[in-house]
């Protein structure tokens, strides 16, 4: 696996994530869970920054 790059603050970027179990499948069955599909919770490091924000699923292949 490579390392993630590193972002700078003030930048935007487009990622891009996929769920697998612990055999490597890929997880498709989701439950809404306080009405989103997906909650996702960014932090910064030094912890002087968060965001949680709801990504749509793509679904590919």
């Amino acid at each position: 696996m490579c390392p993630p790059p590193t972002l700078r603050g003030g930048s935007s970027a487009q990622l891009a994530f996929k769920v697998t179990d612990s055999h490597g499948k890929t997880v498709t069955d989701f439950e809404v869970e306080h009405t989103k599909l997906f909650h996702l919770i960014i932090v910064s490091r030094d912890l002087s920054y968060f965001t949680h924000i709801h990504p749509g699923l793509i679904r590919m292949g």
